[in-house]
């Protein structure tokens, strides 16, 4: 069973984390990779009642193998409040707010904490001004809250979704002859599944 731990060296007095895996073998946090290290800190924070009122992250993903990334996302939203049932002790009063670039974080996240960010320009004094505009989806909470800012259209998600979908004919094309290029996805035999509920699919 994995666990983590602590070395105390009283006579530098440094406390080196550790962390021994399945196997029994144990490693010090400098032989492990970012995102193992993150994890773990989220791990110890969503343990302690304690920690943060609000907790910021530039692209949990990083770092973290593609097959694990929705555990962060699961692990990030144990760390939030549960508005549900009351604050105590085990339900602490905290946020958790990230922001990706990523579409399989996004494919994680529930669909009412989503907000997608763009650009939006008004006319100012010394010319257009630009400022950001987050759009919840449509039909989530966040939209009925806030009704005079326009949702996130369905398609533009689904795009997101699948950046495939948006190469160019000239991309898509492998070239011929001697050395040509045979990308993976231009394989017949690969099919793309994207998971979506159909009653969302072109509202």
């Amino acid at each position: 069973m994995p666990r983590l731990s602590v070395d105390v060296d009283e006579k530098r007095q440094l406390l080196s984390a550790m962390m021994t895996d399945r196997f029994g073998t144990t490693h010090v946090a400098s032989a492990l990779s970012d995102g193992t290290l993150r994890f773990l800190a989220l791990a110890v924070m969503e343990e302690d009642p304690r920690s943060g009122s609000l907790i910021c992250l530039e692209e949990p993903e990083n770092g973290i193998h593609p097959e694990r990334i929705a555990k962060v996302i699961i692990l990030l939203g144990d760390l939030a409040v549960d508005v549900a049932i009351a604050v105590n002790v085990d339900n602490p009063l905290r946020q958790v707010i990230i922001n990706t670039h990523s579409p399989s974080v996004v494919a994680c996240v529930d669909e009412g904490a989503l907000l997608a960010a763009s650009e939006a320009r008004v006319n100012g004094v010394g010319g257009l001004d630009s400022y950001v505009m987050f759009h919840p989806l449509p039909g989530t909470w966040r939209s009925r809250a806030q009704p005079d800012i326009p949702p996130m259209p369905v398609g533009a998600l689904l795009a997101f979704l699948d950046p495939l979908s948006s190469l160019d004919d000239k991309t898509r094309t492998p070239r011929k002859g001697v050395g040509a290029t045979i990308r993976v996805f231009q394989r017949d035999d690969v099919q793309q599944e994207l998971d979506f509920p159909t009653d969302r699919v072109g509202a």
